[in-house]
């Protein structure tokens, strides 16, 4: 199963362990079904990020791998996850907030159950298309034995272009800020161990180059290598995500353009072909920017997308 989520909660900043890592993906995962049931039920999505907290079950053996039976670690990483906080920041405009994870967290010893609570702000993270998303596949998240080769692999699915980062930005996002004084050091017991789970597990991955500034290396470009993950089956589910992708742009346009549910149903098929193009998020939300800022109405961003759905299907008749 392939999920979404946010650009900005992908390079977000926490020290995760592999455990939590996945607990992680399991939130987003839950995140994600949550919303598609409220936009199917035809309510109106709004999180008001002050006071809604979303309830969550997990089922323990869902964030084991194969062959793992360290329930106790599963809980040990609950444990730590409710004094952690998770800090995104938007480099475009300097704002940032932190956040708690987890919270009221209890556990069904019968059922193997996991109940608990995640606050609304990191739910707005999740969803939060604004800077684009990565959209990738949960169980191949869910079988890395890396927390880095977890965060790496996302940040690399859906990248039709190199990524660079500052090394110390990606010291932050992985929450070893004190740890490797030379960089030489990072890259060596970091970045290259988590290129070579990606590499062995033949899934997306990355080959990078290190940017300097006279003799010292200040950042990280990183550029994608596209893997097909996908099974025979897999393969042919994949509808299901394009209907996945599209919930998520009718939550975008609802939230930050103010689009009713039935005002969006009226141009479903301008939706699905949009779903279709690459980093469609990032175009959305660069035309919903635009319109705020000129101050123009709903019917300029339906044309500005039937405009920008016109010229993607030209390109791909060339």
């Amino acid at each position: 199963m392939d999920i979404v989520q946010s650009f900005l909660f992908s390079i977000g900043r926490c020290n995760l362990t592999i455990y939590e890592q996945r607990i992680l993906c399991m939130i987003v995962k839950s995140a994600r079904d949550r919303t598609a049931r409220k936009l199917m039920k035809s309510e109106m999505y709004a999180w008001n990020i002050d006071e809604d907290n979303l309830a969550i079950s997990v089922a323990m053996r869902d964030i084991l791998s194969e062959g793992d039976q360290h329930y106790e670690r599963v809980m040990d990483a609950f444990q730590r996850l409710m004094t952690r906080r998770f800090s995104v920041i938007n480099s475009s405009n300097g704002s940032w907030f932190s956040t708690p994870i987890v919270y009221n967290v209890t556990h069904d010893a019968r059922s193997g159950v996991v109940h608990f609570y995640v606050a609304a702000k990191l739910m707005g993270a999740i969803l939060d298309f604004s800077k684009g998303y990565r959209q990738y596949s949960i169980d191949t998240a869910l079988a890395l034995p890396s927390p880095v080769a977890v965060r790496l692999y996302i940040l690399m699915c859906g990248c039709s272009s190199p990524l660079t980062f500052s090394v110390d930005d990606l010291k932050s996002m992985f929450g070893v800020d004190d740890k490797y004084k030379q960089t030489a050091d990072f890259i060596k017991k970091v970045i290259e161990p988590a290129r070579k789970i990606l590499d062995d597990e033949g899934v997306t991955s990355f080959h990078f180059e290190r940017m300097k500034a006279g003799r010292k290396v200040t950042a990280i470009k990183f550029y994608p290598i596209r893997r097909d993950e996908l099974s025979d089956a897999q393969r042919a589910a994949k509808i299901s995500t394009s209907i996945y992708l599209n919930k998520d742009i009718q939550i975008f346009l609802m939230r930050v353009a103010g689009f009713s549910l039935r005002e969006l149903s009226a141009h479903k098929v301008l939706l699905d072909g949009i779903s279709k193009i690459p980093e469609c998020m990032s175009i959305i939300a660069d035309i919903c920017g635009r319109a705020a800022k000129r101050g123009k109405s709903k019917g300029y961003i339906v044309s500005a997308l039937r405009s920008e759905l016109e010229s993607w299907k030209r390109c791909s008749d060339l």
